[in-house]
């Protein structure tokens, strides 16, 4: 019997099936997605050089999903908003892929611009380089944490004082999802103001 016209795997296909797996909360490893897509789990190696690099695919395919928006006229603090709601709508969009993604390093051109975008956001308004760091780390975390938070969005509280303080505020809401999505907006607004006020304190020409 000859070969197949075509190929069995493709690395658009291991992609997109790794990212079904993934999605549907089972563990996920190579030897799972092999099993998955019918062959050997060293025939993917050969399509992709390993999990960290199909990881990285994923994440890829992720951020296409969800692009940052073309730079529109606005200040500072508006891009770094539009790219960071950007940001937590692709994680948010697959939430069991995000602890793949963490540790492994960033290689996408995609992925790698949008953090340079917002690099150069905060550069513009007047922060320096280490505090760049530190608001890129905090502007991640916050968007990974609350996109972990949608793989299994339900009340994490339970306060059997029926009439205290937390069991009303948590009652004050019905739908998990749209808790979520306040109380992403809520800290993006914090984070920003924060920001702002710690330039706006600054005294001038401090390092």
């Amino acid at each position: 019997m000859g070969r197949p016209l075509t190929p069995l795997l493709s690395v658009e296909l291991i992609a997109e099936t790794a990212l079904k797996l993934i999605d549907s909360g089972e563990p996920f490893s190579m030897r799972r997605l092999a099993k998955r897509l019918g062959v050997s789990a060293p025939a993917l190696y050969n399509h992709v050089e390993s999990k960290d690099a199909l990881v990285e695919l994923l994440r890829g395919s992720m951020v296409a999903a969800h692009p940052v928006p073309k730079e529109e006229p606005g200040t500072w603090v508006d891009r770094v908003a539009v790219i960071a709601r950007a940001q937590r709508a692709a994680y948010s969009a697959h939430p069991h892929v995000v602890p793949l993604l963490i540790g492994v390093p960033i290689a996408q051109p995609a992925v790698l611009e949008a953090y340079r975008e917002l690099a150069r956001a905060l550069a513009s308004a007047g922060f320096k380089d280490a505090e760049v760091s530190v608001l890129l780390e905090v502007i991640d975390s916050f968007a990974i944490g609350n996109a972990l938070e949608q793989g299994v969005p339900q009340q994490i509280w339970v306060d059997p004082d029926d009439e205290g303080a937390l069991a009303r505020a948590m009652g004050s809401w019905s739908d998990p999802r749209a808790l979520l999505n306040e109380a992403f907006e809520t800290g993006l607004e914090f984070i920003l103001d924060g920001m702002q006020n710690r330039l706006r304190n600054r005294q001038p020409g401090a390092e």
